[in-house]
């Protein structure tokens, strides 16, 4: 997560979600929301799980806030 967004981006608990087929502990994406302190919004980002310092490959922009201490888990569709 890129260090040059620490002022206006808070980033909550990171989730790592394998890729399919995956080989490797870290072959998948890191998804974490983020709240934007420009906007009052929040981001889903995705990153590369193996480019942690890289910008995200994916940002979905929510239409709203999701309050900090918002926990998710990931579940595989065949679980």
């Amino acid at each position: 997560m890129r260090r040059a967004d620490n002022d206006r981006f808070i980033y909550a608990e990171p989730v790592f979600v394998p890729r399919d087929g995956s080989t490797g502990e870290d072959d998948g994406w890191v998804m974490a929301l983020r709240h934007d302190r420009d906007t009052d919004l929040s981001d889903l980002c995705v990153f590369d799980a193996t480019a942690l310092d890289a910008d995200a490959v994916a940002i979905v922009h929510l239409p709203a806030r999701v309050p900090n201490g918002f926990h998710g888990n990931w579940v595989a569709s065949d679980s």
